[in-house]
């Protein structure tokens, strides 16, 4: 087992398994080898980073990503208006489900939020699910949205946590197609999730359902302040699942003082 660190852009591209990587510059806490790609850990978790080349723009106007990092983080410039800013790809068959873990970075204005977005390609509606300030509230919280088009504010709320959020962390967002509708949960963990929100296709304004799937930011009526989505794992059913992963090393009940007994073990 070598260790050895750096910044992200410099992960080797020869490594054995078993082999650690430290990160200088990136979200995760270390990646692993094993032998043929590197595990992305964080949390004790192995997260799916998402690739940047699956998803492409709507609605971009001057919306930027930065993936030097290892995830994807998008930036829509402060503005006045509403303007999701999108980053979609083609929708996996139903059934399925789509886990995501994102970082939201919003301020206290009213109507700033991001995460994720389900959206209709042919009538440009949207069905979001994320983390948005809003003062009625009393500060930020997690709600799932029906939007006439990218460029409209929601026109109905369909549900959202009234007890505002005390601190705004990573959060796991899970969207499931059951074949008639949406569920919609969230985790803080990654493991254990709360169901929000369950509403079939023509209820969230889908003239037929969305065929894409996405995360978005929108910095609506935070001209002086941009809003950022940081997307740190993409998981589409089939996919592999977050695991923990951990080190250990030699008990001292072990009877044989030769071994080493130390190294990584993943469940």
């Amino acid at each position: 087992m070598a260790i050895s660190s750096g910044s992200y852009a410099a992960l080797p591209g020869s490594h054995s398994a078993g082999d650690l990587y430290l990160t200088t510059d990136s979200f995760y806490d270390w990646l692993l080898s094993n032998g043929t790609t590197w595990l992305h850990i964080l949390g004790g978790f192995r997260c799916l980073p998402p690739n940047s080349g699956a998803f492409s723009w709507v609605n971009q106007g001057a919306a930027t990503t930065i993936t030097a990092n290892g995830g994807i983080a998008l930036r829509a410039p402060g503005t006045a208006g509403t303007q999701h800013r999108l980053l979609v790809k083609a929708i996996p068959t139903a059934p399925y489900s789509v886990t995501s873990l994102v970082v939201p970075g919003i301020v206290g204005a009213n109507y700033t939020w991001c995460g994720v977005a389900l959206r209709e390609s042919g009538t440009g509606k949207l069905a979001t699910f994320g983390v948005i300030y809003d003062s009625v509230n009393g500060g930020g919280s997690i709600s799932v949205h029906n939007v006439p088009s990218e460029s409209s504010a929601s026109n109905l709320r369909t549900v959202s946590l009234t007890e505002p959020l005390k601190s705004i962390n990573a959060l796991f967002l899970k969207i499931n197609d059951t074949g008639t509708g949406y569920t919609f949960s969230f985790s803080g963990d990654g493991q254990n999730f709360i169901q929000l929100h369950s509403e079939n296709y023509v209820s969230l304004m889908f003239t037929d359902k969305a065929d894409q799937i996405g995360i978005f930011a929108n910095a609506n009526n935070a001209a002086s302040y941009d809003a950022i989505c940081t997307l740190l794992h993409w998981g589409e059913i089939g996919a592999d699942i977050p695991r923990h992963y951990g080190f250990w090393g030699k008990g001292s009940s072990q009877s044989d003082s030769n071994a080493n007994y130390i190294g990584i073990f993943g469940r």
